[in-house]
């Protein structure tokens, strides 16, 4: 086995072994973890592997933690080409229902919380911020706020591979 291997395996488990420590007791929902400290998996800017929405104009480099042996994760875009806005959701493979990550590309400046009301049925729970602009068109992101899953294996795994609002920016890129 290579070294770089064993260094995966070995920051994996210490992910693991954080976030099975950090969460609090609790019946119902595991809470979601966002990264609070450089040693995440998720905040290292290492890469998986790129993916690139030719629809909506965009890079976003995949963080290690969302790609191990299998793909941790799904992704979907949904574009109208009469407006030229639309997103891309990238969700736990696990359970394609639950969201790891949005990028909305709109035609439209919204702050924050304009944007939260406007696409409520995307973004309740979740918190909102803008990326970047180019070319008319606006990127803003939504990550969840809140783990869906029941405590245990599959909540610890999903909260490890949690991105912060500096994470994301710093894997968004808008296509020249």
């Amino acid at each position: 086995m290579g070294k770089q291997k064993w260094i995966r395996i070995l920051l994996c488990c210490e992910c693991c072994l954080f976030f099975m420590l950090g969460i609090p007791g609790c019946s119902g929902q595991a809470p979601y973890k966002q990264p609070v400290s450089s040693s995440s998996i998720a905040s290292q800017l290492e890469t998986a592997e790129f993916y690139q929405d030719e629809q909506l104009h965009f890079t976003f480099q995949i963080p290690l933690c969302w790609v191990s042996q299998d793909s941790l994760y799904t992704q979907e875009t949904i574009f109208d080409e009469s407006s030229q806005n639309g997103y891309t959701s990238f969700y736990y493979a696990h359970d394609p229902s639950i969201p790891l990550l949005r990028i909305f590309r709109e035609s439209q400046k919204y702050s924050s919380h304009e944007f939260s009301a406007q696409f409520s049925s995307f973004c309740k729970g979740q918190s909102v911020f803008f990326l970047r602009e180019s070319n008319g068109g606006y990127y803003y992101a939504v990550l969840p706020e809140n783990c869906s899953l029941p405590i245990g294996k599959e909540a610890d795994l999903y909260n490890s591979m949690a991105l912060s609002e500096n994470d994301v920016k710093r894997r968004f890129s808008i296509e020249s």
